[in-house]
Formats: C-alpha cells, structure tokens, sequence
C-alpha cells in the first residue's frame, strides 16, 4: 500500500498527498513508510475563539529497504479555530522550513474537524 501524506491531517505545509516522495522526473511515487511527529500549542481568545502556534515533522521512504525515511520534512505554522458542534472550524498556514526543489514555500488550509 502507497501512502501520499501532506495536508491538515499530517504536514501542514504541504496540501494533501504533496508531502510524499518524488521520483527522478517530480512526481511524486508515494511512500511505503512514514513517520510523523506533530506538536500543537493552543491558546483560548475566548469561549469559541484560539490561536494554535504547530510543528509538524514528516520522514518518508518509498521502499521499505529505506526505512525509516530517505525524505525527512519539517513545517511551522499558525493557525485560527472556531469551535463549533462539529468541531473546530481551521485556518492554518503552515510554512515548510526545508522544502524539496518543486514543493511549495508554505501552504494556507481550511478544514472542519479535529486533525488528528
């Protein structure tokens, strides 16, 4: 099984499935492990209101005889969170701080939900 990791349930600097390795041409190949690491500081503004302040790390193969990882990537953010009866409503913007040659420089997310 492939795995494409990337987005607000894994690396938050990358949209989802963009996290995962890349072949010689770009394209990206999946990953046959990963391990990833996440760490969230939130502050409550009010009753439904927060600021959360992450890091996420993400250490990628794409074949097991490379495991743990051959790709290890690391992303920083900030993020806004409306508490709402489904769960939170996110706005988080997660900056990569060692982005590959095609990855973006930082990734701005919307989504519902806990995100993990």
């Amino acid at each position: 099984m492939w795995v494409y990791p990337g987005g607000d349930g894994s690396i938050r600097g990358y949209r989802k499935g963009e996290a995962a390795p890349r072949d010689a041409a770009g394209l990206f190949v999946g990953a046959k492990s990963y391990l990833q690491f996440n760490l969230e500081l939130e502050q409550a503004l009010s009753g439904k209101w927060s600021v959360v302040l992450f890091g996420d790390a993400l250490g990628t193969a794409a074949s097991l005889r490379d495991y743990p990882s051959t790709d290890t990537l690391y992303a920083a953010g900030l993020g806004l969170r409306y508490q709402t009866i489904i769960g939170p409503v996110r706005l988080e913007y997660g900056r990569n701080l060692n982005p590959r040659p095609l990855d973006p420089s930082g990734t701005l997310l919307f989504s519902i939900g806990y995100p993990f």
